[in-house]
């Protein structure tokens, strides 16, 4: 470094506009609902192969992050290719491409830039990126899929699992599977798999042994953090100050980080192994509230190509009949889900009054306040999980006469007024006064 090098310590404001505009303009990469691009894929991903001295692997492109684990397990014990796939070359990408990159590439950003405004850049981009798509969208999909995978998988799903098997590896991958295929698994299979794998694994092995299959291989949930499009908020950050503020990188770090950034603007998820390589698709369409939440009140907040779906409610999964059809929602309903956020989505799904009408309600006050009646109504039995009966207001508007049924805490259910005082932030005395003047 140049000791008397100046280094930058703000943005113009030009500069600040980019800055935003920049950082929109990568999350609408992170968060793209269109198809994966599979050769731009495959080059960068075997690019990234050869930098870490490995040859270019098969590729098994996969509809959903759901569909790639299972075809991980099926490709394991179905395929006996456990000896390929035992050790998962993540760890050798991140450790000598990703980490090292960071590293080298922040050692040359320490040097330019001020460090007030190196924070200002990782909130802007890699904070609010981050936020908004890791500890947001991908924690929920990986909880999603943990749970998924402690179930049975779907009957067609396994078909579907032969057939992208057979779309993704194309001649290259049968010829390198043919031998492991006869020998392990089906001996008395001829020996031309090209025309007779599907026929003969249907008939010799799936009809035989494909309900016991189905009902006992539950696949471990398969981490990565090699996320594609998600890893956009590291990405944004280490390249806007070289499109934007001049800062220049090694030639090695700069072909890295392009390559990098290519594969994020190009696929989802993937698992790299040895000598393969599966890579999910985008999901189809993605759903968020006001707050970047996870939502969609009729309809999958979540949903990829091969009809896999997740519903959420303001950032919390739900079952998906709660939201296809609202009036499946029963007393049973509520008791049964113990769970407290799931339980206050239930209350905004169908709504407080519906909500408190099914747990059974009794007034406990009445009062004319401002010309209209105030009911203050409390649940008969203590609800199950907080240890305590539940307070609901009966509110109308005087302006607009609009009914209002709101849940109250406990602290305010002194009576009808001190209810209606804690809707407008107030306490009792302090909003009479304001009604009588």
């Amino acid at each position: 470094m140049n000791n008397n090098m100046i280094k930058i310590e703000s943005l113009t404001k030009e500069q600040e506009i980019q800055l935003i505009e920049f950082r929109e303009e990568w999350r609408k990469h992170a968060l793209s609902c269109e198809r994966i691009d599979k050769e731009a894929t495959k080059n960068c991903i075997s690019e990234l192969y050869k930098l870490i001295g490995k040859k270019s692997p098969v590729f098994i492109f996969c509809p959903s992050l759901l569909f790639a684990q299972y075809q991980i397990e099926y490709c394991i014990n179905i395929l006996s290719l456990k000896n390929n796939l035992r050790d998962s070359l993540e760890h050798g990408l991140e450790a000598n491409l990703w980490s090292n990159l960071r590293d080298s590439l922040d050692t040359n950003l320490s040097d330019v830039l001020d460090t007030n405004l190196r924070s200002n850049l990782r909130d802007n981009l890699g904070s609010n990126l981050r936020n908004n798509l890791r500890s947001n969208l991908r924690d929920n999909l990986r909880y999603n899929l943990d749970n998924n995978l402690s179930y049975n998988i779907a009957t067609n799903l396994w078909a579907n699992l032969r057939d992208n098997l057979d779309n993704n590896l194309g001649a290259n991958l049968r010829d390198n599977l043919g031998v492991n295929i006869r020998t392990n698994l089906w001996s008395n299979l001829s020996d031309s798999l090209d025309a007779n794998l599907s026929d003969n694994l249907g008939d010799n092995l799936w009809s035989n042994l494909g309900d016991n299959l189905r009902k006992k291989i539950k696949p471990p949930y398969v981490s990565t953090n090699l996320l594609g499009s998600m890893d956009a908020f590291w990405i944004a950050f280490y390249e806007f100050p070289e499109k934007f503020l001049g800062v220049e990188y090694k030639t090695e770090d700069k072909k890295i980080l392009n390559i990098w950034s290519t594969l994020a603007k190009s696929c989802s998820w993937f698992w790299c192994y040895e000598n393969y390589c599966f890579v999910s698709d985008r999901p189809e369409k993605l759903s968020f509230n006001t707050q970047n939440k996870l939502h969609c009140e009729d309809a999958p907040a979540v949903k990829w190509i091969d009809g896999w779906e997740i519903y959420y409610w303001n950032g919390t999964e739900v079952p998906k009949q709660w939201i296809i059809d609202k009036n499946s929602i029963t007393k049973e309903t509520i008791i049964k889900e113990k769970n407290a956020e799931k339980r206050r989505c239930i209350r905004e799904i169908i709504g407080t009054k519906q909500y408190a009408n099914l747990i059974d309600i009794k007034e406990i006050d009445k009062d004319h306040v401002n010309g209209q009646d105030v009911i203050l109504y409390r649940t008969k039995e203590k609800d199950d999980i907080i240890n305590e009966h539940i307070y609901y207001v009966n509110v109308t508007c005087h302006s607009t006469l609009r009914e209002y049924f709101l849940c109250i805490p406990k602290e305010a259910a002194k009576n009808a007024w001190s209810a209606v005082a804690w809707t407008f932030k107030m306490n009792e005395q302090e909003y009479k006064p304001i009604i009588e003047t």
